[in-house]
């Protein structure tokens, strides 16, 4: 009866170190399993930054382009508005010219 109670020991605990070796293999994949979705979703994150940031530099660079556009129209602007009163005064000095 000893020796079968030591057999039966030793087969418990033969069980036990089976039981938790697959319960280590397990919780690796547990683990491996979490880092990949940690992984995709840090990727996933990634993707949508780089994209923030693409649409952001091309905002940033149609902006830059309508402020040009803007400064351009300006300065057109006050050359047609001079360009304008010099005409309308040389028109009023040959008025006055004729007049004469």
């Amino acid at each position: 009866t000893i020796v079968n109670l030591h057999q039966r020991l030793e087969n418990y605990n033969d069980d036990l170190t089976k039981a938790e070796d697959e319960v280590d293999r397990l919780s690796a994949q547990i683990n491996d399993s979490k880092l990949n979705e940690l992984k995709k979703e840090l990727e996933e994150a990634n993707r949508l930054f780089e994209d923030e940031k693409k649409v952001t530099s091309d905002l940033t660079e149609k902006i830059n382009h309508l402020t040009e556009t803007i400064e351009q129209l300006e300065e057109e602007t006050r050359e047609l508005r001079v360009s304008s009163v010099d005409q309308i005064l040389q028109d009023k000095d040959d008025k006055i010219d004729n007049l004469e």
